[in-house]
């Protein structure tokens, strides 16, 4: 349900509702990727053509080409639009 918060009933026992939920949706923007298993917390937005390692658990925003790995996730480096990692100087050595 996207809540940072969740919880099946209010605090008084009421069995809590669709008005009751407090929104927070994830943000994957164009050209991002997302391995299987990967896990985005509520509200964490990321960003163009970043790519999210398998079993990812990301808790805060990835930025644009970020590349991010592990538990929690950690950004390890620089994607290319094609999906290859940049090197050193921040180039794409699969591109022309």
């Amino acid at each position: 349900m996207e809540d940072p918060a969740p919880r099946a009933t209010t605090p008084d026992g009421r069995r809590k509702g669709p008005e009751d939920w407090t929104r927070h949706p994830v943000t994957i923007a164009t050209g991002a990727t997302i391995g299987a298993a990967a896990v985005i917390a509520p509200g964490v937005t990321i960003g163009p053509h970043a790519l999210v390692a398998l079993d990812a658990v990301v808790m805060r925003n990835v930025p644009a080409h970020g590349l991010v790995i592990g538990n929690p996730a950690c950004q390890v480096g620089w994607v290319c639009r094609c999906g290859h990692r940049l090197d050193a100087a921040l180039r794409c050595t699969d591109c022309p």
